[in-house]
């Protein structure tokens, strides 16, 4: 099929990058979406985005496809599993995809100019696929941590208004 290709994604980069990076993009659309972090629903949902990367990946389908199922799932699942109004669920889930597209930019923008690697090398390496990850990761953390500090800052001073 013209336009459409497999995008390979070796186990090794799923188990260390993959994973990780949905269960963080999880915790930040959940913070954004309900002001908390609920780290079972957090955790579910985020293990069953993972694999559905994996088998979007394994699809024959145009570049840029497998982003817009990964919104609409992570979308979904939010309003399943954690009961985020679907409205509610598909901003976060833009507005997270959104954050992880910038990082991920950022960082191969920044390891090349840096001279680590060129763009060709690091499109062949495994072990480069998992370190260009890292930084979004670290990145998608943070801005959780934060995100969350100043929800619970909000509730408190809500409180003390009552």
């Amino acid at each position: 099929m013209k336009g459409c290709f497999h995008l390979q994604l070796p186990l090794i980069v799923w188990l260390l990058q993959g994973i990780p990076e949905c269960l963080v993009s999880t915790a930040l659309a959940m913070v954004i979406a309900m002001g908390c972090l609920q780290w079972k629903k957090i955790v579910l949902i985020g293990l069953i985005q993972a694999c559905l990367v994996y088998l979007v990946r394994l699809l024959p389908i145009t570049f840029g496809v497998h982003t817009i199922l990964m919104i609409i799932s992570l979308a979904v699942l939010l309003a399943a599993i954690a009961k985020v109004k679907l409205i509610t669920s598909l901003t976060v889930s833009i507005v997270t995809f959104t954050v992880i597209f910038v990082c991920e930019a950022f960082s191969r923008w920044f390891i090349v100019r840096v001279g680590l690697i060129s763009p060709e090398d690091m499109a062949g390496s495994v072990f480069w696929r998992v370190v260009m990850g890292l930084p979004q990761i670290i990145v998608l953390s943070a801005m959780t941590f934060l995100f969350n500090l100043k929800m619970k800052a909000k509730k408190l001073e809500m409180k003390e208004n009552m």
